[in-house]
């Protein structure tokens, strides 16, 4: 009797990916159909996306310094941690959301992001230790 159900289980799963198999091939085939048939189309658009994604970072960053001078600091949080995200070479980066964060009086996450930044490049500009020195004193002084 467990024999039997047994091989009806192995019948059952063999099936399964019978069905699997033939609906990848299926969608696999109508995806490739439609890049042969739409070459040109699926190109410009292959193209069009490199080149705007030339202009993320730049563009990120620019946002998130705007967005800091004009008060919208969660805006600016957000722009800067995308470019740390993407482009963690952008140190100025690390810098300007450690402001936020100071402004927004989040001096535990400005102080990771400093700390972060330090790992990455430990020489990196005095403005880091400057930024850590300045947590420190606003930490005390509420503590007061």
């Amino acid at each position: 009797m467990f024999k039997n159900k047994s091989k009806e289980n192995n019948q059952k799963s063999q099936v399964k990916a019978i069905v699997f198999a033939e609906y990848t091939k299926a969608k696999t085939k109508s995806f490739f159909d439609f890049l042969v048939n739409n070459f040109d189309v699926v190109k410009k658009e292959f193209e069009l996306i490199k080149e705007k994604s030339k202009n993320l970072l730049e563009a990120n960053y620019q946002l998130g310094l705007r967005h800091l001078e004009k008060g919208n600091l969660s805006d600016a949080i957000f722009r800067f941690r995308i470019v740390k995200k993407f482009w963690p070479n952008h140190y100025d980066a690390y810098l300007q959301l450690a402001n936020c964060y100071i402004l927004t009086k989040k001096y535990y996450r400005a102080k990771a992001v400093l700390d972060d930044l330090l790992k990455l490049n430990p020489t990196y500009d005095n403005k880091a230790q400057e930024l850590l020195n300045k947590i420190q004193e606003l930490q005390s002084n509420s503590k007061n």
